[in-house]
């Protein structure tokens, strides 16, 4: 996904008007990742397939290992995922 806006596409508020044959999306939640990247995932219920997108940031200078090893676990998946469609 390309974009320079995080929410461009990716609108986990809006609701699908027919789900009868999958094609909507679903919004999982991620562990907090705010400080290191902004990370958005959607998941389409027909063929799970994942959507991702990955926005950096400036890791703050008292970056903590919890936050760091919080980034890696979702990062991780989301690579794996990406490996499976």
């Amino acid at each position: 996904m390309t974009g320079s806006e995080p929410d461009a596409r990716m609108e986990p508020h809006r609701q699908a008007e027919n789900r009868q044959d999958g094609m909507f999306y679903v919004f999982p939640e991620l562990p907090e990742t705010v400080d290191v990247a902004m990370v958005k995932l959607a998941i389409r219920m027909a063929d799970l397939q994942m959507v991702t997108a990955i926005f950096p940031g400036d890791a703050p200078a008292d970056l903590d290992k919890e936050q760091w090893n919080s980034f890696w676990q979702v990062w991780n998946v989301l690579q794996v995922g990406e490996g499976m469609g």
